[in-house]
């Protein structure tokens, strides 16, 4: 690469890995002549904090300050008492059991009887007694380990992990928040970059302070409307404050993409800006897969649902279950990263109450340029997504197209955006995303006729030579042109 090149200084905030819109546009620059450094989060301690992908210098930053690493503390030492508490409380309730078997077990099941009965003392008082039995009380039955401690300072150690979480989780998400907008600002203000393009509004104030460090250009990459996107809790003064900041940003920005025209209309009237330019999330390249390398799911021929995205709420998933027990013959595949385990451990004990255990499947994540390939070996594709926010009502999920570069008709919610791209080229059929009947229904609709289901095959196709990243490519070259034509250096 040409040390002359422009600079791009490029910020998303997560890993990377598996961002396939932010990865494209990354290599879109660097195939029209840009240097691009890319500037992630790193989410796990194995994971590289630099490497090169394609052109493109991914770098990942490990947000500190010194109030992120005081909650941390407090939230560590509340939980390590704890789980001391219930070592020794499974300790006691061992020892007690096994007390008959010999004179040490006895003794101590005696002096715990004499002694306060809390787990944390059973653990100080018999270090030779834990010792001794330690596999025989890593493989005790779970209703030992969670047997309710009553004494004092046992229930005192419980409350006191349940209030850490209380009281320090969201000052948590804030500090880590705050702490990589800083660590952010900083980083892309030193390489002193002719242009910060910012993706989405959780990354956008760092590029915003680094153009204070730093004079360049700053393109503000919209992902969704922010201010209306999936959160647990949303409220007013959350959302007055994304409009605040991000009517500040807006009036500094160079330019402003997001990723379709609802979405596009939407924030040229709430900020009173020029419209945005509207590249949307499409596919670029697709590698084949060879059968030996698909998920074990795709390998049989029946009726395959295929989801493709992130494991999290709003995404439809509950319906999908509740469909797939309607359709006795049908198994649902979830092929994606997980958010939140405790959000997919709740989807597969849904799946268990319903009796399809055995017909829904967790995939991993492939490599974005294998999704459309590993997709084409199922049936049908998934894009219900939930009406829970004015974002997701507005959207136009990759899926849509992933879906259809696989030769996929789809079964999608019945959304404005959503609808008009489906209907228009009749790519599947669009329902009720909170109906699981209407979306079985749907399904049935779109296989149970094979020559119907064989047409919307081949106008998947012929719509995916539409949908094209080459196509939307030529948007963010043109946008980055105008950038160079106003004068700025990019």
């Amino acid at each position: 690469m040409n040390d002359t090149a422009p600079l791009v200084a490029m910020i998303v905030r997560n890993p990377v890995v598996h961002d396939a819109r932010v990865l494209r546009e990354a290599e879109t620059l660097v195939e029209n002549g840009y240097r691009v450094v890319l500037f992630g989060i790193k989410s796990k301690e194995d994971m590289a904090t630099e490497e090169m992908f394609r052109g493109v210098r991914i770098v990942r930053l490990t947000p500190r300050s010194a109030s992120l690493t005081f909650i941390n503390t407090m939230m560590n030492a509340a939980r390590g008492a704890e789980r001391l508490r219930r070592r020794g409380s499974r300790q006691r309730r061992m020892l007690e059991d096994d007390a008959a078997k010999d004179g040490l077990g006895r003794a101590v099941s005696q002096a715990y009887r004499r002694g306060p009965r809390s787990g944390l003392s059973a653990t100080l008082l018999a270090p030779s007694a834990m010792f001794r039995r330690r596999r025989l009380i890593e493989t005790a039955p779970m209703e030992h380990q969670d047997a309710a401690d009553s004494s004092v300072l046992g229930k005192g150690l419980r409350t006191a992990n349940t209030l850490s979480r209380r009281v320090f989780m969201r000052p948590r998400s804030a500090a880590i928040a705050l702490a990589f907008l800083k660590t952010a600002a900083k980083a892309m203000a030193d390489i002193k970059p002719d242009v910060y393009h910012c993706h989405d509004f959780n990354t956008v104030w760092a590029g915003y302070r680094a153009v204070e460090r730093w004079k360049a250009p700053l393109v503000y990459d919209s992902h969704e409307i922010y201010a209306h996107q999936n959160v647990a809790h949303p409220t007013r003064r959350r959302r007055w404050f994304v409009e605040a900041v991000e009517r500040r940003v807006l009036k500094r920005a160079a330019a402003v993409i997001t990723v379709n025209e609802s979405i596009a209309d939407y924030l040229a009237r709430r900020y009173k800006i020029a419209r945005p330019v509207v590249v949307m999330n499409v596919p670029w390249k697709s590698t084949p897969v060879a059968p030996a390398e698909l998920p074990e799911p795709f390998r049989d021929d029946g009726l395959k649902i295929l989801y493709l995205g992130g494991i999290m709420r709003g995404r439809g998933l509950e319906g999908a279950i509740r469909a797939t027990a309607l359709i006795p013959e049908a198994k649902l595949i979830m092929m994606g990263p997980v958010m939140r385990p405790m959000y997919q451990e709740s989807l597969a004990k849904l799946a268990a109450e319903l009796g399809i255990g055995d017909r829904v499947f967790f995939v991993p994540p492939v490599p974005p340029e294998a999704v459309t390939a590993v997709a084409a070996h199922a049936t049908v594709g998934w894009a219900m997504i939930n009406n829970i926010c004015l974002s997701y009502y507005y959207s136009l999920p990759n899926k849509i197209f992933e879906s259809m570069h696989a030769g996929l008709p789809v079964v999608a919610s019945n959304f404005p955006e959503i609808r008009r791209v489906v209907e228009a080229y009749t790519v599947g059929v669009t329902c009720d995303p909170e109906d699981p009947a209407a979306i079985a229904a749907a399904i049935r609709a779109v296989i149970e006729d094979p020559q119907r289901y064989e047409q919307m095959r081949q106008n998947a196709k012929a719509a995916a030579a539409l949908f094209t990243w080459d196509r939307e490519a030529e948007k963010l070259r043109e946008l980055y042109r105008s950038l160079r034509q106003r004068g700025s250096p990019a």
